[in-house]
């Protein structure tokens, strides 16, 4: 097997990286949209999982094209999907229990849920001979639970809209008791991670290894996996600028403080912006923001109308030398907010 080279219909680009980067930033960008009927974004962790109702024109083998771009990710080692999934899916990818833990990042509030059933405590005294039923009839009155589960929805979807699922057998006439609370607990985090979206997992998993299946993927775990596909989202600046090379400019000049300014002054979206605009993701490799290896690259000065010129192949920002801070910020978020694509002169 080779390393994916990418090249864009009707754009001259050298792809050393930046263009791979912007391949897969842009497909994902089409695939993992709740609209593209696949996944949906859990409302309460903005994490996307499998859809359990596939969207129109959609089918299971759909999950094993996905699994199979995803895997090129991690194969040709391009860090930075920009795509929130949750760690359930990369423990479930290596063939490890789920915890609880993922079960919180994924579904917050029905691990919150689930802990203040499991957390509870009777007021009956254990001492009496009869405490278990009484507990039981408490614990009932309490929490009014069954054995069935409202499926998790995405937003704008009202839940009042999606049927009830059984957890077991005649799950809705059966109440959940103080002795059942761990078993019903159980049921819960099988059903939301695994049973209800079975068939889609299993689909992305075939075309996952379809391409990661060598001894290399084996050894590693699912933090490196995840950190491998979702990059880092550090958005700590100071590390950037740990990595930043300079030419026709000096490292620590007036013009390059006023650069850094502009930059720290920025939200975090539009800090996301200039990362794509320079490296083609918004998000820093596995290693850290400095291991980009951005080079800042002087491009004129006085008087001059350029704007800002990246070449993401090789994480290149050519700045031309402005008047004023002011300008320079002006310069720099028009850029940033009105390009994308590639080219050479």
């Amino acid at each position: 097997r080779r390393p994916l080279r990418v090249e864009f219909t009707g754009e001259e680009a050298v792809d050393e990286g930046g263009v791979m980067r912007e391949f897969f930033r842009l497909l994902s960008r089409e695939l993992f949209t709740p609209e593209a009927g696949l996944f949906f974004e859990v409302e309460d962790s903005r994490r996307l999982w499998f859809s359990q109702a596939l969207g129109p024109e959609r089918q299971l083998e759909d999950y094993w094209m996905v699994g199979v771009i995803v895997a090129l990710a991690v194969y040709n080692n391009n860090p930075g999907l920009d795509v929130p999934l949750p760690s359930a899916l990369f423990r479930k990818l290596k063939e490890q229990p789920t915890t609880q833990e993922d079960l919180a990042q994924l579904f917050p509030s029905h691990a919150q849920s689930l802990e203040a059933i499991l957390s509870w405590v009777p007021s009956v005294s254990s001492d009496s001979r009869a405490w278990l039923d009484e507990a039981d009839r408490e614990f009932a009155d309490t929490f009014c639970l069954s054995f069935c589960l409202s499926p998790p929805v995405g937003p704008g979807v009202a839940a009042a809209s999606v049927e009830e699922t059984l957890l077991c057998e005649g799950g809705a006439e059966r109440p959940v008791l103080y002795r059942d609370r761990e078993n019903f607990a159980a049921l819960v985090h099988e059903y939301l991670l695994h049973s209800s979206v079975q068939p889609q997992f299993e689909s992305f998993a075939r075309g996952f290894r379809r391409v990661c299946n060598s001894p290399l993927f084996d050894v590693l775990s699912p933090e490196e996996l995840e950190a491998i596909i979702a990059g880092d989202a550090d958005l700590d600046l100071s590390r950037l600028r740990q990595g930043v090379q300079y030419e026709g400019y000096l490292p620590n000049e007036p013009y390059i403080e006023s650069l850094w300014s502009v930059l720290e002054a920025f939200s975090v979206p539009r800090r996301r912006r200039f990362l794509a605009f320079c490296t083609g993701s918004d998000v820093a490799p596995t290693g850290g923001f400095q291991d980009l290896r951005l080079l800042v690259q002087k491009h004129g000065e006085e008087p001059t109308s350029r704007l800002p010129v990246a070449h993401t192949c090789f994480n290149l920002l050519l700045l031309p030398k402005y008047g004023s801070i002011d300008k320079l910020r002006m310069m720099l978020t028009t850029a940033i907010e009105w390009t994308e694509g590639f080219g050479l002169q």
